[in-house]
């Protein structure tokens, strides 16, 4: 046998044991993966304005499914909708719903949306109606889920931006307009432009869904699902 072809063998042996530590440490660490978990999906006959709504069932997920993550961008109405191929491009550019009730927005752990329980099939919206143009933005987006139980069938969310004025970090309203800045994740450059400089230019919500879900101490999202594009009027 060639010098070269002892070399071959030990060489793969590394590469595969290189490969094999490596998934390792990333398992370990707990860095969110891609995975076949169960994407959510459209709901047939649903088109109520400023609605955006997605569906699901709990049957023939993987990967421990336990719930869904909401994720938005305020855009101008001039700019055309993103388009987030995995679920790294939501967590690293857009903003992420989180509950009203929760403390400390840094506290809000996922999922938004538990939904392990929630039935075969099911429904979760995303109201925006009180933002919408024409509303004194007395009520703050919320979610509305199609399970019970009654009492946790609305869920108050806020954006998932701290207010570094308050002293328990809380998350920021939408409503309120002084609370955008330019640099925050949840804007585009252009929405912030328009909200700083107070010019009146639409402004527009897009929001994508994920499922989520762990698996002996890693976490999973799916692909991402457009769930919807509304105007709001927050001037």
């Amino acid at each position: 046998m060639k010098a070269a072809d002892r070399r071959a063998p030990a060489a793969a042996g590394r590469c595969l044991a290189a490969g094999a530590l490596a998934a390792f440490l990333i398992g370990a660490c707990g860095l969110p993966s891609s995975s076949n978990l169960e994407r959510p999906r459209d709901c047939e006959g649903d088109d109520v304005p400023g609605v955006m709504t997605f569906c699901g069932s709990v049957s023939g997920v993987s990967f421990s499914f336990q719930g869904y993550e909401i994720y938005y961008k305020l855009i101008t109405s001039a700019e055309a909708t993103p388009q987030p191929r995995h679920h790294n491009d939501l967590r690293a550019r857009f903003g992420r719903l989180s509950r009203a009730a929760s403390r400390s927005c840094d506290g809000d752990r996922p999922p938004l949306v538990a939904a392990a329980g929630a039935g075969t099939d099911h429904r979760v919206s995303f109201d925006v109606r009180g933002l919408g143009a024409g509303q004194d933005a007395a009520d703050e987006p919320f979610l509305e889920l199609s399970w019970p139980p009654p009492e946790e069938g609305r869920i108050g969310v806020r954006r998932g931006i701290q207010d570094d004025g308050d002293p328990l970090r809380a998350c920021r309203r939408f409503a309120e307009i002084d609370g955008y800045r330019t640099g925050h994740r949840d804007l585009s450059a252009a929405a912030a432009a328009a909200l700083t400089g107070r010019t009146g230019t639409l402004i527009e919500i897009v929001a994508y869904a994920v499922s989520y879900g762990r698996d002996r101490g890693e976490t999973f999202y799916s692909a991402p699902l457009a769930i919807g594009r509304e105007q709001l009027d927050l001037y």
